[in-house]
């Protein structure tokens, strides 16, 4: 058994905390369905070209998903999603 990276880039609706600086997604949907945010396991931030990235690798219970929020333009994209082979 291993674990694979299937490598995404769909932008998606996420429910998400801002609170004091920090950003905190709860939720997010995928093709209409909505998977809550069990754990943020990691994040970190990175940059794209002048664009600031924060990064989240979050838990649903079941799978691992790489969420990233798009400080400059506003917007969220779903990175990558993690499956067991």
């Amino acid at each position: 058994m291993r674990v694979e990276t299937i490598q995404l880039d769909l932008r998606i609706r996420v429910a998400a905390i801002f609170h004091k600086g920090v950003v905190k997604p709860v939720w997010f949907e995928i093709k209409g369905k909505r998977v809550a945010v069990q754990e943020i396991c990691y994040s970190w931030s990175s940059k794209e070209g002048a664009a600031t990235i924060l990064n989240y690798a979050v838990w649903d219970g079941k799978e691992t998903f790489e969420l990233a929020y798009d400080v400059t333009a506003g917007g969220w994209s779903l990175r990558g999603k993690k499956i067991t082979v």
